[in-house]
């Protein structure tokens, strides 16, 4: 009887368990944004975003990062599997999310840097939109704050 259960039921519990589980109707796109502060400065930024961001995109208008912070965002996209074709991929791109990025120093309160709509600050370091695994940087430096690359 030990036998029957381990070899005969248990798998026919989960075969009958994964045959049944509904067919998935949305597809994922989109990632992570990673926002580090690899700066000497600790940092206050305020985002404006645009007036009306789809779907899975949500940011915060202001956050502080001291030295050497990462903050994580996530945003998922949840499109319907019959209208993937449609799907416009570039909306799971965080750089077209921005109107201005204002970057303070965050001990003195001075105004360090402005980065409008189309700079591209958002870069794709890995993965790909279309499977939810991409992952975008967005890495405040020294160079970056005094108006470099």
């Amino acid at each position: 009887m030990k036998h029957f259960f381990k070899y005969i039921i248990i798998p026919l519990s989960i075969f009958l368990f994964t045959a049944t589980s509904p067919i998935p109707e949305y597809r994922p796109f989109g990632g992570m944004i990673f926002q580090k502060n690899l700066s000497s400065y600790n940092l206050y930024a305020e985002f404006e975003i645009i007036d009306n961001p789809k779907g899975g995109f949500y940011h915060n208008n202001r956050l502080c990062f001291e030295k050497n912070d990462v903050i994580v965002l996530h945003h998922s996209f949840w499109v319907r599997i019959a209208e993937e074709n449609n799907f416009d991929r570039n909306t799971a791109d965080p750089n077209n999310y921005f109107k201005k990025i204002q970057i303070y120093d965050a001990d003195t309160g001075t105004l360090l840097q402005e980065f409008f709509a189309g700079d591209i600050l958002f870069t794709m370091a890995s993965g790909s939109i279309e499977y939810n695994n991409a992952v975008f940087n967005l890495v405040f430096t020294d160079l970056l704050l005094s108006g470099g690359n």
